[in-house]
């Protein structure tokens, strides 16, 4: 039979129980306390090194700091990003060797990688060029839809309709897009029964 005693209240910890040992770096991290320039510092690093130059800028202005770098290398890194982004791959290589000519020669597997992107995007140019000229859609209908679903929820916000901040597809069985009185699309389970969209 087991003693009572042994066993732990919530209001106090048993005595057969000790409390976790810190070791020693949690007991330095908690001895650390860091400047207000220090985080200052490491958060303009990280806006610079992230290319968001005009934050970057504002934030060096508020905090009393100087720029880390030149506000047009951050926006040329920027553009580069935006380039391959955009899937103009050739764009940003000559962006990147006018930048730095030296970084695709000392990193192979970089260059290799920029170049396996636009062998990517010309498949993709050459797939939307067949299908165009054979008067099929260029894009999955899933795209259309999609664009299509953001504008109408940007025009409604735009024009102050109420609508909830998000909108359920009803793809995982979620009854929030269901209309009432809707109960004919209903499986025995409660689940709504979406039937295929055919698009033309």
């Amino acid at each position: 039979m087991a003693s009572s005693t042994a066993t732990a209240t919530p209001s106090r910890l048993n005595t057969f129980e000790r409390p976790p040992l810190r070791t020693d770096f949690e007991k330095r991290v908690d001895d650390v306390k860091p400047m207000k320039s220090d985080i200052n510092a490491l958060i303009l690093d990280y806006l610079t090194t992230e290319g968001y130059p005009s934050a970057a800028a504002r934030f060096s202005k508020e905090a009393n700091l100087n720029p880390q770098q030149e506000e047009e290398s951050v926006k040329a890194r920027q553009a580069i990003q935006h380039s391959i982004h955009l899937g103009s791959i050739q764009d940003a290589i000559e962006a990147l060797n006018e930048l730095e000519p030296q970084v695709l020669e000392n990193d192979p597997a970089l260059h290799f990688s920029l170049l396996r992107l636009q062998l990517v995007e010309l498949i993709r140019s050459l797939n939307k060029a067949i299908l165009q000229s054979q008067n099929k859609r260029r894009d999955a209908a899933i795209r259309d839809l999609v664009h299509l679903r953001a504008w109408a929820e940007n025009s409604a916000r735009d024009g102050k309709k109420a609508i909830p901040d998000s909108i359920g597809l009803g793809l995982d069985g979620d009854n929030d897009d269901r209309v009432d009185g809707d109960d004919d699309n209903i499986h025995g389970d409660g689940s709504h029964a979406h039937e295929a969209m055919m698009m033309t």
